[in-house]
């Protein structure tokens, strides 16, 4: 009966989503099943007040099992069975707001076992019932095999006529083989010589057919040579095409920079024919100490600078911006000879740009020219065309060259530019 209803509780527990799980009663260690057993069955620890006693204060439900225990445990001794000895302690004190909740749990353990005596009246009812149930399944059953046994009576009569017409069908069958084999030797007899005459002619096809792989082989041998030859004649002829390529791009780059070297020679020998400045006209006049021959030809490297800088002067990314020293500044305004210096800058007003070993200086495109500082640039390209009037847009038609001094960080002009203004 008993396990009947703890059978029920599992029933119940797993109907409510609750895993069953085996655990040790801290008192007696005696297995129970969590979830499922309120009170061990042993000692009557009531499980539940003892997780609410745990979670509530750790140290008095260890104080509590201890006690309760060592009083388990002598019990068991009183009655003669030896266990290990424990220590007597005085029951814990419960604090009175958990005396509440220890009477609840009591009056719910009463009413567990009031429903428990009931699911054992209704276990007794049940069982009553089955008995019931069992006498009119056996009436059943009962009825139910003499039913199936006639049942199978008549199915045995129905197998034993089949059976027989089964017989007779496999001797007309066995019959009917006889006469099959008899036909086939009779084909075989016929077919054989035919047969003979295949297998040679197979066997010579066989034959035949043990050259083909030599020949395959020979074959694709043969067209291996074809195509690496053929792989070969392309490299050569693509490697001949890219020669070619190469030398063509050269000439029209050297066709490319001996036309623009004949514009900018024409360019120079027309800014040489230009009249003498008026007066207004004050910038295009060379000063003594910086006088150059712009009817000199351009040098290859100078005519490939000058093309770049007029059609942008972005493209140089290795250019030294830097300007005139405040030394050599003063040293010019106060009447001295002495080429001017250049030093690096952030605000520079010129570029210094190396080509084959060589420094040229081309003014910054981002240069302000005003009157106040137009004897600063006069002092290193000849000006044509500059007026009050003139366009601020320069075009360049000669770049100076400078040399660097000892520490590569100040340049000395060796020889004045050509600049024109649009």
């Amino acid at each position: 009966m008993l396990g009947w209803v703890e059978s029920a509780k599992l029933n119940l527990s797993s109907k409510m989503g609750k895993v069953a799980r085996m655990a040790k009663c801290p008192v007696c260690n005696t297995e129970y099943t969590q979830g499922q057993d309120e009170l061990c069955p042993k000692c009557r620890l009531p499980f539940e007040l003892y997780s609410l006693l745990y979670e509530r204060d750790k140290i008095l439900a260890e104080r509590w099992i201890t006690w309760a225990r060592g009083l388990f445990h002598s019990k068991l001794n009183n009655f003669g069975i030896l266990t290990p000895s424990y220590p007597q302690t005085t029951s814990p004190e419960i604090q009175p707001e958990f005396l509440a909740t220890i009477t609840q749990a009591v009056n719910r353990q009463k009413e567990i076992d009031r429903r428990v005596r009931h699911l054992e009246e209704l276990e007794k009812e049940r069982e009553n019932k089955q008995y019931q149930i069992d006498l009119e399944r056996s009436r059943m059953i009962s009825d139910v095999k003499t039913e199936v046994n006639r049942q199978i009576d008549k199915e045995r009569a129905n197998l034993h006529f089949q059976i027989s017409q089964l017989e007779e069908q496999l001797r007309k069958e066995k019959q009917e083989r006889s006469h099959f084999q008899s036909h086939i030797s009779n084909l075989a007899a016929e077919f054989t010589p035919r047969l003979s005459n295949l297998e040679t002619q197979l066997d010579q096809d066989r034959k035949e057919r043990s050259h083909f792989p030599s020949q395959i082989s020979q074959l694709q041998q043969n067209v291996s040579q074809t195509f690496s030859n053929y792989e070969t004649w392309c490299q050569n002829t693509n490697q001949s095409i890219n020669s070619l390529t190469t030398k063509v791009g050269e000439i029209q780059t050297n066709v490319a920079q001996l036309q623009e070297y004949s514009r900018n020679n024409q360019r120079l020998n027309s800014v040489t024919q230009i009249n003498a400045p008026t007066p207004t006209s004050r910038s295009t006049t060379p000063i003594e100490s910086s006088q150059v021959n712009v009817s000199q030809a351009l040098s290859l490297d100078e005519s490939n600078l000058v093309s770049k800088y007029n059609n942008n002067p972005n493209i140089f990314t290795n250019k030294i911006e830097v300007s005139e020293t405040k030394e050599s500044n003063d040293n010019r305004r106060g009447g001295s000879n002495q080429s001017p210096i250049l030093e690096t800058s952030r605000r520079a007003n010129y570029w210094i740009i190396s080509e084959s070993g060589f420094y040229y200086l081309v003014p910054s495109p981002n240069l302000k020219l005003n009157e106040f500082n137009y004897k600063t640039v006069e002092a290193f390209f000849k000006c044509h065309n500059y007026g009050e009037n003139s366009s601020r847009n320069v075009r360049l038609f000669k770049p100076a060259q400078v040399s660097a001094l000892p520490g590569g960080e100040k340049w000395e002009l060796i020889q004045p530019g050509v600049i024109q203004f649009e």
